[in-house]
């Protein structure tokens, strides 16, 4: 059964609460860290394969990815991991 129905208004919010286990009132905060993590996972892919591991500590700590509409402002970001 689709409950995030993607074609209706609030998919977003449904998407978070179904597959993060999250209330509505926390969707716009959870959401920032989610699509933090998301691209913190493509900065480790992307070191991992020009320059080695950056950290062996780091890992994607959701089950699933961020709402595509979440990843705004992303070149705002500061990643850094540690060695």
């Amino acid at each position: 059964m689709d409950i995030v129905k993607l074609w209706e208004p609030g998919a977003r919010e449904r998407y978070y609460v179904s597959k993060f286990n999250i209330t509505a009132d926390q969707v716009d905060e959870f959401a920032k860290g989610v699509a933090r993590s998301y691209v913190e996972g493509f900065c480790w892919v992307l070191a991992y394969y020009y320059r080695g591991c950056p950290s062996w500590k780091w890992f994607y700590p959701f089950h699933y990815a961020p709402f595509a509409a979440d990843l705004v402002d992303i070149s705002n970001l500061t990643i850094d991991f540690d060695h």
